[in-house]
């Protein structure tokens, strides 16, 4: 029977970065995910670290922790990435308001690089991808970064092996947990303390323990854009001034009420697809835009909804433009979330073992904190 200080159950970023903190404390790690290679909505984001989204307090400080780990991670592990930012962009004056509201307050609750940037002032940032003339504003924050979700991923993976002796096990199902015990389709491993990273398929392992919180699925639709040419940049990530109303950060804002009450009435069909616009573009010369989100309680019907796909690209034409931007692909992505508030949930079915999941839209971006808080606490 292989022996390991801990085995963590799922091979996405969030089992990665708790391979990482184990490895880092000199521990003996081994990581068990079912499918080839990662698959889930680890590889199926934007790729961009988002700490602005955050709530001010403990989930911002979280973020800002991941971000400092992410730094290293990238640099150890010769990982490209681009510090770019992001560029909240404003189409009419109560969306310019908001910003300008959430500048004022931002430094009080904590949040650090934010700048409202006049119309005037956008002429400096991407203008031949920028549909400068719909616009009215933006509001600048320095602390985000854009990776490549799947090359990332892969890269820090074989980092782990590599350089932290980290055993990954690709196609190994685990079948059952008894203490220190676990039985899979490749053999019986023996583990002092297990960490169960399963993302979507959250029921696997002890799903009693969920009884109490209020869990959904969230289905996400993107996709992939090709750049015309070399001249067509977005140096910074974008985000639509209807992003405000999905980013808990602005619920300080005074005004986010009249702005929510604006979109609900004039355009019910964001809401009901839960679709706002992000745009970042990677090491491809590709632009990753979407999403929209629709939850469930168990599952959703397979495919895309071009409809949704529809209502995306042509908000995304009134911040970008993108007449020449053909697309390439498209997709969607699954996520369990936690609907009572909390950014994630870290559950202890035994002294030995952690479940840490239901991370939301923000596991790229909270990932290594959330993974040093797991083992500083345990």
């Amino acid at each position: 029977m292989q022996k390991y200080d801990v085995a963590i159950v799922g091979g996405g970023i969030i089992g990665l970065a708790h391979a990482y903190a184990a490895a880092k404390r000199g521990l003996k790690v081994i990581v068990l995910e079912q499918n080839s290679r990662a698959l889930g909505a680890s590889v199926r984001n934007f790729g961009l670290l988002l700490p602005l989204a955050q709530l001010p307090g403990k989930n911002y400080n979280l973020a800002v922790q991941s971000a400092a780990i992410w730094k290293e991670v990238l640099r150890e592990f010769s990982i490209w990435s681009k510090p770019n930012g992001l560029l909240v962009l404003a189409l009419n004056e109560l969306e310019t308001t908001v910003m300008q509201e959430f500048e004022g307050i931002a430094t009080g609750l904590g949040y650090e690089g934010i700048q409202y940037v006049d119309k005037k002032g956008l002429g400096r940032y991407s203008p031949r991808a920028l549909n400068l003339d719909n616009l009215h504003g933006a509001l600048y924050s320095n602390a985000e970064t854009t990776i490549n979700p799947p090359e990332t991923v892969a890269k820090i993976a074989v980092g782990l092996q590599e350089k932290y002796k980290v055993d990954i096990r690709y196609n190994c199902i685990v079948k059952g947990v008894n203490g220190s015990v676990i039985e899979t389709n490749t053999g019986t491993i023996h583990a002092e303390r297990v960490v169960f990273c399963t993302g979507a398929n959250w029921e696997q392992f002890y799903p009693e323990l969920y009884s109490g919180i209020e869990l959904k699925k969230c289905k996400l639709q993107m996709m992939r854009l090709q750049v015309p040419d070399s001249n067509w940049q977005l140096n910074e990530a974008v985000a639509s001034g209807i992003s405000m109303l999905h980013y808990s950060s602005f619920q300080s804002a005074p005004s986010i009420g009249k702005l929510k009450e604006y979109y609900n009435q004039n355009f019910p069909e964001l809401e009901q697809y839960g679709i706002h616009i992000l745009a970042v573009e990677n090491n491809k010369n590709e632009i990753l835009l979407g999403d929209s989100h629709e939850y469930s309680n168990h599952d959703f019907d397979p495919g895309n909804s071009a409809a949704i796909n529809h209502i995306i690209l042509n908000w995304a034409e009134k911040y970008l433009n993108l007449s020449e931007v053909k697309i390439k692909e498209t997709w969607d992505g699954v996520y369990v979330k936690n609907m009572g508030g909390e950014i994630y949930s870290r559950l202890k079915p035994t002294d030995n073992s952690r479940i840490v999941n239901a991370v939301g839209g923000q596991g790229m971006t909270i990932s290594f904190g959330l993974a040093e808080e797991t083992f500083d606490n345990w």
